[in-house]
């Protein structure tokens, strides 16, 4: 089950509740005319006040996202965006929240891993119950995927290679690295899809490398919604500095040099000359 809550701040507070159903199904509530009586824990509260605090100072729309996803496969995922930038996850595997370091420390509450546990407990209890409920749609979405470097390519200097994979549904994906048809893919030991306001999902993976010319790298995406993986290819390619500017900064500033030497030779030339037809000065 997946559970988004919205919150628009414009000079009035508009509450609206898009759910979500599962890896298995979703529905959708229609937010202009329904509203959806939710559980606001202590700490969704707490956040709220501190966007009401932000739009004093910051005027203007903001949207504050809870969601939270139970599978069957895996463990639930749990986190929270404003503005669509991350404010924090939960890591149930090392047992804590993982805060944006943008966060005020005065914000990043210790009491609030308890009521994601919560969320966690409600997933394992509901959703065997969901799943047999036959009247909610199915819905899959494939994903749409990008290739690229994170800094400019330079011949031998660590770099970052990222994948961008985006507006996929449900959240599950498998990411196959490879540098010259060669698996070098690098286990996450932790997988975290971030959503978007339409309730899809979007995913960066991560592969360092260092630049090699003709180095040919890419990025496999298996999701149920595509019939075949989908690859996308990267080839390194390194830009020779030219040597042209350099050159021709050289030979200005030799004309130059040439010139400013020419001039002053002319004008001690121009004075003896001056002082030979004038020899009573």
């Amino acid at each position: 089950m997946f559970f988004k809550i919205i919150l628009l701040f414009s000079g009035a507070v508009c509450i609206c509740a898009e759910s979500k159903f599962g890896f298995f199904f979703s529905s959708k509530l229609a937010c202009e005319n329904s509203f959806t009586c939710v559980f606001l824990n202590l700490l969704e509260i707490y956040l709220i006040v501190y966007i009401f605090l932000l739009v004093f100072i910051f005027p203007g729309s903001h949207e504050l996202c809870h969601v939270f996803g139970c599978f069957d496969s895996s463990d639930t995922q749990l986190c929270v965006t404003l503005d669509d930038d991350e404010v924090y996850y939960a890591d149930f595997k090392k047992g804590v929240l993982i805060w944006d370091g943008r966060i005020p420390t005065s914000f990043q509450v210790p009491w609030a891993y308890k009521y994601a546990l919560k969320y966690r407990t409600v997933c394992k209890n509901d959703i065997q119950i969901w799943k047999r409920d036959e009247s909610i749609t199915k819905k899959k979405e494939p994903p749409e995927i990008v290739i690229y470097p994170r800094d400019d390519v330079i011949k031998g200097e660590d770099n970052t290679l990222i994948c961008f994979i985006n507006h996929f549904f449900p959240p599950k994906i498998n990411v196959t690295w490879t540098k010259n048809d060669v698996d070098v893919t690098e286990e996450d030991s932790f997988v975290k899809f971030l959503p978007n306001p339409d309730g899809t999902f979007h995913f960066f993976s991560r592969l360092d490398f260092i630049p090699k010319e003709g180095d040919i790298y890419s990025c496999m995406v298996e999701h149920e919604a595509l019939e075949n993986p989908q690859t996308r290819f990267w080839e390194v390619e390194i830009e020779e500095t030219s040597s042209g500017p350099a050159v021709f900064c050289g030979l200005g500033l030799t004309l130059g040099i040439l010139g400013i030497v020419g001039g002053t030779f002319l004008i001690v030339k121009g004075n003896q000359h001056q002082g030979v037809l004038d020899p009573a000065g």
